[in-house]
């Protein structure tokens, strides 16, 4: 399907541990997919997130040169919750 949707596919190596490994294999079963399957929605998910990221840095920075601030308070609730986020998924990995 990704082929046919103009989607060219490459071939990576991904080092991980054992556990890594069993629990991506317990969810695979549990969804009836297969591993590779799986590490590429992992993959397309983090890009996402990251570009998210990126792009409301980008906004704020751009905000600052034109001297215009974001309230600290709403800044604080950003990063907040980014490094929340960011503990619930390695919280999520163990």
């Amino acid at each position: 399907m990704e082929a046919a949707m103009g989607k060219s596919k490459v071939t990576v190596s991904i080092r991980m541990t054992g556990e890594q490994r069993a629990a991506l294999d317990e969810i695979a079963a549990r969804y009836d997919k297969d591993r590779s399957a799986l590490v590429g929605e992992a993959i397309d998910n983090y890009i996402a997130e990251q570009r998210y990221y990126l792009k409301q840095i980008d906004a704020a920075l751009v905000s600052a040169a034109k001297g215009e601030f974001v309230p600290e308070e709403q800044m604080k609730n950003f990063w907040e919750s980014w490094h929340g986020e960011a503990a619930e998924r390695e919280q999520f990995a163990k």
